[in-house]
């Protein structure tokens, strides 16, 4: 199914193309070309394409004879812009969950320069900033990084989809809860640093100030999302904006209100349009108000969902093919794809860094083949989301579900299913050959 949506997907972007045919075959070749070597790298668990994992060990083997250096499997095979943060050279590979090839620098530059002012679009210098979603993301700030992440990812889709620059407003230090004033850690960058003598260590002096504090040390927020606007209604305090999130509960008001203020703190003729949300009232109004109007194909919903589509930087052709979407797997699929394309989630410069010394120096460990993860979470799920798992693979096991021998399941059942696997893949494959199969097991 998701190999058949794929190749929906391309003839729909592809045709009709109003760009000379040159270009275009040039464009459809690239996109056959990218489609190849995504499968090469991550062979059939993602496309449903049945390929060998032998042929995946067949050529990590010759990688290494031919002593090439070691390189994750997902690294892009293009080649990257390396840039320079302070004194340390950063790789795009380790910036993104997307390869960088496959992130539209140019469209970045080009919905930037529409998001400040281009008429293009339908903005210009003084009303961009009219209407704002503002996200307060420290009331979050105690989950898991992975769950903080899920709610940017679905603030952005929100904003995108009601025409509004998403602008995030974090608690000034004296209000912040972390005492880095960051819920993602400390950087070097963190700290300010004086040496106390020539060749000596340096001396910490106190928190930098400059350093974005809050998923501004984690995110990098692109400046045509926020349109480079700033917080709305200055005559409010960040305790004023958290009475005003407060408000939004959507058991009690079922559609987030929306403040309107003048544009200026002294008054004026001009006024700003904005909604304030926090990290669970992202979650809340995405389920009972925002998804069901993303899903919904009526006629007269079309243009709003090709508009959303052009604002994440769609072209024409592109938003018309989204705008007559119906399943909701591709409706998602397709915007997923746009939003990777605008290099929507991308990481700070010194995230990319510690990430790429952190992998580099895991030297037992061959990083130039392809990997089963197993992340292994044996804590707070267990009373929540896995409880009717455990339940089942007991009852399975022909245990009285009521005295279970343990309330979690046993890694060998997971590690099961790759031997399974293995015996498939060497039956197919048909060389005799023992296969084998790398399995990365992360836990908390």
């Amino acid at each position: 199914d998701q190999r058949q949506r794929l190749q929906a997907t391309m003839a729909a972007a592809a045709a009709p193309c109003s760009r000379p045919r040159s270009r275009c075959r040039y464009a459809l070749l690239g996109i056959a070309f990218c489609a190849v070597s995504y499968t090469t790298i991550w062979g059939d668990e993602y496309l449903g394409i049945p390929l060998s994992e032998n042929f995946h060990l067949r050529r990590w083997r010759r990688r290494r004879r031919a002593g090439r250096r070691r390189e994750l499997a997902y690294l892009d095979s293009e080649p990257s812009s390396l840039f320079r943060y302070g004194r340390s050279v950063v790789d795009p590979n380790y910036q993104s969950l997307v390869q960088p090839s496959r992130i539209d620098g140019s469209l970045i530059q080009r919905l930037s320069r529409e998001g400040q002012g281009s008429p293009e679009k339908g903005y210009d210098s003084s009303t961009a900033c009219d209407n704002i979603f503002v996200l307060m993301p420290d009331s979050f700030g105690h989950n898991g990084h992975g769950s903080q992440l899920n709610n940017y990812i679905l603030a952005a889709m929100i904003a995108t989809f009601t025409d509004r620059a998403l602008v995030i407003l974090e608690p000034p230090p004296a209000l912040n809860n972390f005492k880095s004033n960051s819920q993602f850690g400390c950087p070097k960058e963190a700290w300010q640093y004086a040496k106390v003598r020539a060749g000596g260590e340096p001396k910490k002096l106190g928190w930098n100030k400059d350093l974005p504090i809050g998923l501004s040390r984690l995110v990098k927020h692109p400046a045509w999302l926020s349109r480079q606007c700033a917080v709305p209604c200055q005559q409010y305090s960040y305790e004023d904006w958290e009475e005003l999130r407060l408000v939004n509960n959507f058991e009690e008001v079922p559609i987030p209100q929306e403040i309107t203020c003048p544009a200026n703190a002294n008054g004026g003729q001009s006024y700003q349009n904005a909604i304030v949300l926090g990290g669970q009232q992202v979650r809340d109004y995405f389920e009972t108000h925002f998804k069901a109007q993303m899903m919904d194909r009526d006629e007269i919903m079309t243009t709003p969902a090709a508009e959303w589509a052009s604002r994440l930087g769609a072209t024409p052709n592109e938003a018309r093919a989204f705008g007559s979407l119906t399943d909701r797997h591709e409706i998602w699929d397709y915007i997923s794809a746009l939003m990777n394309r605008a290099g929507i989630m991308r990481f700070q410069p010194w995230i990319a860094r510690d990430v790429e010394d952190h992998i580099n120096q895991i030297e037992d460990m061959p990083l130039d083949a392809p990997y089963d993860a197993i992340h292994v979470r044996r804590g707070d799920k267990l009373e929540s989301d896995a409880k009717r798992f455990v339940k089942k693979y007991w009852e399975s096991e022909g245990k009285e579900t009521q005295e279970v021998p343990r309330n979690y399941i046993p890694l060998v059942f997971y590690l099961r299913q790759f031997d399974e696997k293995n015996r498939k893949y060497d039956e197919a494959a048909c060389t005799g050959e023992e296969p084998v199969r790398l399995v990365y097991v992360a836990t908390d």
